[in-house]
């Protein structure tokens, strides 16, 4: 929700901007003109190059909600397991939620899966892709063990 947000803000900001330069070209545009009337010149102008520039921004904003944005979801081990893909939507919550925290590494292992790298005191689990514009990199979910319990959890991009 928060990238949703600042990219609407963004949208805003620039919409603000494209129409004050836009109002500062008519007003340039109306002194120069001495044939044309303010009104018979200043709205059809407006408009022809506003509203392009409208529906591009809009298009680019929905393109990206579409094709960038993913909602996390709640752990499900079941479809951990299944869909390796896309466990980059549970992570959030198994961070967050502070799941695995305080687990030994069997249980670890029992609720996420033998499919990890490492060793006794560093975990990794493979997060699939993500969508983003431009992605060379994978995404892991690393887990952290002290005196043979996890003690911390976070996602790392390799």
């Amino acid at each position: 929700m928060g990238v949703f947000i600042i990219v609407f803000v963004l949208i805003l900001c620039f919409l603000y901007l494209t129409l004050w330069s836009y109002r500062l070209i008519f007003k340039i545009l109306n002194r120069q003109s001495k044939v044309c009337s303010k009104k018979n010149l200043h709205l059809p102008m407006y408009l022809i190059i506003s509203c392009p520039l409208f529906i591009c921004t809009l298009f680019f904003f929905i393109s990206y909600m579409t094709f960038f944005y993913y909602a996390p979801t709640n752990f499900d081990k079941s479809k951990w397991v299944q869909n390796v893909e896309e466990r980059y939507k549970m992570s959030e919550n198994l961070i967050d939620s502070k799941m695995l925290e305080g687990k030994t590494k069997m249980e670890v292992v029992e609720l996420l899966g033998e499919d990890f790298l490492g060793g006794n005191q560093r975990m990794a689990y493979y997060l699939g892709n993500p969508p983003k514009p431009i992605s060379t990199k994978i995404e892991l979910l690393e887990i952290n063990m002290k005196n043979g319990r996890v003690k911390k959890v976070f996602k790392i991009t390799e």
